[in-house]
């Protein structure tokens, strides 16, 4: 029963209805559960428009299911996942309130359901709009080059259709943190492939063999891991 204070208090309560009523069509919830779950993303901090084009975005996500596909909701799933939402809704944001979209609408859909673990949730919560863009935008495995001076920063460069990129070291480090992502077959180089070594030190400007300062270099990849595939395939 959904709390009485809360929906005199939000000044929303047709918004609300209206939201409940589309979705619970679509995938069989009580619109009192749907009432509930979207009630709790009510607060100071967010707005109409930000609520509408949740449903929007919801509502859109759940037409692609094919309905012989729908299933009902997770409750554990989708209350934990709302809540999350509620702090991830502006537009800077948006690739990490798309994860959580994905998370609801997967949850519905019997050929997904099964992949979409609670801990996903908490794994988004922890990432940053950079690593979810990064995650977004790479095919992996990318090829990288670690290259360490003995009086200087170490640096990695990734390569991505024939173009080096410096990686952020924070991104990286925290996608392994979470074992979605993996440094493979990192082992220093000698001398072969020079021209690629020579290519990354002019690009990013790393002085080379000044004061017979000596340097290594490693080349490896990175890949996603098993649970980061399925984490891709469900959040992405």
């Amino acid at each position: 029963m959904l709390d009485k204070q809360i929906v005199e208090t939000s000044g929303q309560n047709n918004l609300v209805n209206q939201v409940s009523g589309n979705l619970t069509q679509n995938f069989g919830w009580s619109a009192g559960q749907v009432i509930q779950l979207i009630s709790a993303l009510q607060n100071t901090f967010i707005t109409k428009e930000q609520i509408d084009n949740l449903k929007k975005e919801l509502e859109e996500k759940i037409k692609a299911i094919p309905p012989q596909n729908l299933v009902h909701a997770s409750t554990n799933i989708w209350g934990t996942t709302f809540e999350a939402l509620k702090w991830n809704l502006d537009e800077q944001q948006k690739h990490i309130k798309n994860m959580f979209i994905n998370i609801l609408t997967a949850d519905i859909d019997k050929t997904k359901k099964s992949k979409v673990l609670p801990a996903y949730i908490e794994i988004v919560k922890q990432l940053s709009k950079d690593d979810a863009e990064f995650l977004k935008n790479v095919k992996f495995p990318v090829d990288i080059f670690e290259i360490n001076q003995k009086m200087s920063r170490k640096i990695r460069v990734m390569l991505i259709k024939n173009n080096y990129d410096k990686l952020d070291d924070v991104i990286i480090d925290n996608l392994e943190r979470l074992k979605i992502i993996a440094v493979e077959n990192l082992y220093v180089r000698l001398g072969d492939q020079k021209n690629i070594l020579d290519e990354i030190l002019a690009k990013f400007c790393i002085k080379k063999l000044i004061h017979n300062e000596s340097y290594t270099w490693k080349r490896g990849d990175i890949n996603l891991t098993a649970f980061g595939k399925n984490f891709v395939d469900i959040c992405l």
